[in-house]
């Protein structure tokens, strides 16, 4: 009888680069290289391909903003949100919308070149 040095790896190790990415992937790899090397280096591939659209829809979505001119100094800040938030408040603690939405407004206008 032959005796087997080799270990039988569940596919389980499958799902590590499908949900971690490339990560996921070289964790795989490291573990499964000395017993299964072509499971190894299938679970590094997977991990690569998985992690491909994240980083083009990363891409897209930044290359989107830069040119639509999308820029952090033209929203109204968060100092400005609390400070209308703080001049529209009722003597009863409730929000006066029509004063916060002026203030927005007016923040944004003062923002404006």
């Amino acid at each position: 009888m032959e005796e087997e040095n080799e270990r039988q790896r569940s596919w389980a190790w499958f799902l590590l680069p499908v949900f971690v990415g490339i990560v996921g992937g070289a964790i795989a790899y490291f573990a499964l290289r000395r017993d299964e090397l072509r499971m190894a280096k299938d679970c590094l591939y997977i991990g690569i391909a998985s992690s491909i659209p994240i980083v083009v829809v990363s891409v897209a979505g930044g290359l989107g903003l830069a040119l639509w001119g999308a820029d952090v100094g033209d929203s109204v800040m968060a100092a400005d949100i609390d400070g209308c938030l703080a001049d529209s408040e009722a003597f009863d603690g409730s929000l006066d919308l029509d004063a916060f939405n002026e203030c927005v407004r007016e923040a944004r206008a003062d923002k404006m070149p």
